[in-house]
This record gives C-alpha cells, structure tokens and sequence, in this order.
C-alpha cells in the first residue's frame, strides 16, 4: 500500500505553508471524490520521470495520491509537470534535508507539512539490553479478531505526531479512519503477524503490532497511553514485541518515528537499536488548475 503507516508513530512541522492553510475547498472535494480511481488507473504505476500512482491512498482519501521517487532536478520537474497532467492532487517527495532543494510553489505545487521519518533498527541475534521492568507490568499477546474500543483509541495515540495528523489539508475524519484501519487489519492479522498488548490494572495501556516476512520484522503500531507513560511500559513493550518475532524466526526488527520524537527515539535507544536512516516526507499539493 502506498501510505507509509499501511503496507507503510507534537509540535506541528510545516513546509512552504503555514498550519492553519485552509483544507481543500468542497467543489474541489466533491469532484475529486467523482471518480478519484479512474485518473489514477489510466497510466502506469511508475512513469519514466519517476512519478508514481498510489491507488491504495487515492481510493481510501478520495482524491488522486502519487509518490515522486524522481532523482535529479530534471526529473523532479518532469514529475511535477506529469503529476499536474494526471490531475494529481496530493504528491508525496522524501528528501534527504528538511528544506527540500527545489522551491515547488513556482511549479503549481504547495508544500504543506514535512515529515522528519526516521528508522532504527535492531539486531535480534545480539543479546538484549537490560531494560527497566515496568511495575505491574502485564504484556500479553492480542487474540485474532476485532481491536475493541481501547485498541482504537491506541491506534490515535500512535499517530498523533504523524503526517496525516498533522497536515492541515488532510482531513480529520480521514486520520480517524486511517489508523482505525491500520489496527483492525493488525488485529486480524492482515497486515501484522504480532500485536502485543501491555495491560496496567488490567486495562489495555499500550499496544505494539509487527510484521514479519522471512527474517526481518517491521513494527507498525507502537503507543502507549499518556497517563500510562514515565513507568517503564514502552521499555517492557518494546522487550516483548522483540522476544515475539525473534520466536516466529525474525532476526532484524525495524521501526519508524518521527525525529521530533524525542521519547520515542530514546525507548528505542535504550532499547539496543541503532539509528539507520532519516528522510523527510512532503507533502505536495496541487494549486490552482491547468497544467
């Protein structure tokens, strides 16, 4: 699947906008909403120029989504001349810096929030640190079948420094539904072979999926509630998520956060993973008409 979050955890950060750039006006959604598959499925999935079509995130927002992977100004402009033609309306660009090296705005294209994505990873085979245990700390593996409410609730406190929260053109109901998706697919096993739950008084207070395929296994979801925090559950999730996939034969265990992130970069410090990458993600909107 085209979005980062769905195969794929605050300060606002913008890019080229400011937070409060009013959202997509009605007509605009309306029409888009028409018939969003159609402009998408008429051209390939990856153009020569590099632009490519996300069919997945157009169906589920309502509007045409595309992903640039163009290298080189030329091709970045070729891209963006291509996306325009194609009737794109929400682009994604990840970039190596935050300020990204092409002012996109002369181009018909609106820069509204930069994601600083970062990746550790983890080395399974290597022993575990030793982290603090979590006092009354409970963590137990989620049966197959629906999240339930507090799940759900999870789900929203796992994405509330993400992309899709905090752009302001993104529609509210459509972050709701975005990561309401992502944990009912994880609970039922669609997109995650693992959720662990860590339960506080019994009640659900943290939550972490994973996939795995072969030996490398990714974490999807990863929050634990804000009155839960500062008594060691994210440490005792982050040990039993790990100790989960390395039983079903994972030997690498990746997750990704956010760069402003700061509690979350050093759980997964403590917890033995080791930076490996950092990109920001645009979000690139489509101004005006034509082409």
């Amino acid at each position: 699947m085209g979005c980062d979050c769905l195969p794929g955890g605050a300060s606002r950060s913008v890019a080229g906008g400011s937070p409060h750039a009013d959202p997509l006006p009605r007509a605009v959604l309306r029409r888009l909403r028409a018939d969003p598959l159609a402009r998408v499925a008429r051209c390939a999935a990856v153009s020569a120029h590099g632009l490519e079509r996300l069919a997945w995130d157009t169906g589920f927002f309502g509007f045409p989504v595309g992903r640039i992977a163009a290298a080189g100004r030329d091709a970045l402009l070729a891209a963006l001349r291509e996306a325009r033609a194609s009737e794109l309306e929400l682009l994604y660009w990840g970039t190596e810096r935050a300020e990204p090296p092409l002012d996109v705005r002369p181009h018909g294209w609106l820069a509204t929030h930069a994601d600083h994505k970062v990746v550790y990873r983890c080395d399974l085979t290597a022993d575990p640190p030793g982290l603090p245990s979590a006092a009354e700390l409970e963590v137990v593996e989620w049966p197959e079948g629906a999240p339930g409410k507090a799940l759900l609730e999870l789900a929203l406190v796992a994405g509330e420094q993400s992309r899709f929260r905090l752009d302001p053109r993104i529609p509210e109901d459509r972050f709701v539904a975005l990561y309401h998706t992502w944990m009912t697919r994880s609970t039922r096993r669609e997109i995650a072979q693992v959720v662990r739950v860590a339960l506080a008084e019994g009640e659900p207070a943290g939550v972490a999926t994973a996939a795995i395929e072969g030996d490398e296994a990714r974490i999807g979801l990863f929050a634990v509630r804000p009155e839960q925090r500062g008594r060691g559950l994210a440490d005792g999730l982050l040990a039993g998520i790990g100790e989960a996939v390395r039983a079903r034969g994972a030997r690498r265990l990746t997750v990704v956060t956010q760069g402003q992130s700061a509690p979350a970069r050093r759980c997964y410090e403590r917890g033995g993973y080791a930076l490996a990458s950092e990109t920001w993600l645009h979000h690139l909107w489509r101004e005006g008409g034509g082409g």
